[in-house]
């Protein structure tokens, strides 16, 4: 039997999903650097889908959402829609937290510290 090879159609939300991670701002890309591979001592992913969102960076075994907001989120409809999203997202029992990308960018390591910080107090 001739066998043709079964393609398999991704979602557009995977597709967007992927490009976030190949368009990642700097501070994405710094606080990755921190999060991957364990290097707190807990999974992270980055750009990952809760509900019909997708966050920045999610722990699964916390249900801990860390955002980094840029400039765009100054805006007052983005404010309004950060405040649904968040809504959301703590409803779904998820502990969120906010970073200014320049927090990340300039003040990493207090931002480092300030997320073992809640990791931990998430575990108990």
């Amino acid at each position: 039997m001739n066998y043709a090879p079964l393609f398999i159609q991704e979602s557009p939300f995977t597709l967007r999903r992927r490009r976030l991670r190949r368009d990642a701002t700097k501070a994405e890309e710094v606080l990755w650097r921190e999060l991957r591979n364990r290097k707190l001592g807990y999974k992270f992913r980055r750009q990952f889908s809760v509900g019909e969102y997708i966050v920045d960076f999610y722990c699964p075994e916390l249900k801990f959402v860390i955002e980094l907001d840029g400039p765009v989120h100054n805006d007052e409809a983005q404010k309004a829609y950060d405040a649904r999203r968040t809504q959301f997202l703590e409803n779904e029992g998820n502990y969120v937290l906010r970073f200014l990308n320049d927090e990340v960018l300039f003040e990493r390591e207090k931002a480092v510290e300030k997320i073992l910080v809640i990791c931990k107090s998430l575990r108990k």
